[in-house]
């Protein structure tokens, strides 16, 4: 698996509970995306593409592709108290798990690959002092090795968190 592109974006997307909403007209319903989410993607898609610019195009679209999306929270956010929790001990992770559709929407949009060749994404969240926001990993998976490349992606997931590597330059670290 070769690392093809990183990028970032400085905000994190709304949960999937207030992306949608029922819009009505007449007699009909249907469900679409509130302004939350409509902000949100417009802003990543435009941040992420005056950022990166050309860089954007180097995905093949008929090619297959791993991403890792890290979502990285605030300390003072990462630990949020239970449901019902009033033990000391009722602390719990801030999810993420729902905020996965916007955020590989924004990928797809920006990248324009459809996201059926996206391979097994793997989310996982980061707490990090002073910065909120995603990070897109991206790797080829070469089409001979699909099988046991996502396989052994989701053993072994292919990046991590490096204080002073090429995220954390991403992010305006050392």
């Amino acid at each position: 698996m070769n690392h093809i592109l990183t990028i970032s974006h400085a905000a994190l997307p709304p949960s999937e509970n207030s992306i949608y909403k029922i819009v009505r007209k007449g007699s009909f319903s249907a469900i679409g995306p509130t302004d939350k989410a409509k902000d949100f993607k417009l802003s990543a898609i435009a941040d992420i593409t005056r950022n990166y610019g050309s860089r954007l195009g180097v995905l093949e679209p008929r090619g297959y592709y791993a991403v890792v999306v890290t979502y990285i929270i605030p300390y003072t956010t990462f630990w949020v108290k239970k449901w019902g929790g009033e033990e000391e001990d009722a602390l719990r992770k801030l999810d993420t798990t729902n905020r996965n559709k916007l955020s590989m929407d924004v990928l797809m949009s920006c990248v324009g690959v459809d996201d059926h060749r996206f391979i097994d994404p793997l989310a996982r969240k980061r707490a990090m002092h002073g910065y909120e926001g995603v990070i897109w990993s991206i790797y080829s998976i070469p089409k001979e090795l699909l099988v046991v490349t996502t396989l052994n992606h989701l053993l072994n997931p292919p990046d991590y968190i490096d204080p002073f590597g090429e995220e954390a330059k991403l992010l305006g670290g050392r």
